[in-house]
């Protein structure tokens, strides 16, 4: 998947339902996402695709109160991009660290060498 995917699919100027496709529609596993949900897809989106096109990595820190959907957002963004295979080395797109509550430089390089596997 490319972050420009992502920022279309969470554009809120997407058309309709036609031919009644949603005839037969369950809940059971549908996220309904919140307008403030989609920004925030679209935006992380929008910053790796910029750091893709201009050849540069970065990082993202999301905080906030808790319960807000810090991890959801995190963890819905980066399910879109799982490590794959190329040749001989293991490419990971979007990489999700947690970072520990003992946020010491050793916990979070920690944390950072267990997400990577």
């Amino acid at each position: 998947m490319k972050p420009q995917d992502l920022i279309v699919r969470h554009s809120r100027s997407s058309s309709e339902l036609k031919n009644n496709d949603f005839l037969g529609f369950s809940l059971a596993n549908v996220r309904l996402n919140h307008k403030r949900f989609d920004t925030a897809i679209s935006a992380i989106a929008k910053l790796q695709h910029n750091q893709q096109q201009h050849g540069n990595g970065g990082g993202l820190l999301i905080i906030g109160p808790s319960g807000t959907g810090k991890s959801v957002t995190a963890h819905s963004y980066s399910e879109n991009f799982p490590p794959y295979r190329k040749g001989e080395k293991i490419v990971t797109p979007v990489m999700l660290v947690t970072c520990p509550s003992s946020a010491t430089a050793n916990g979070l390089i920690s944390a950072m060498y267990d997400a990577l596997g």
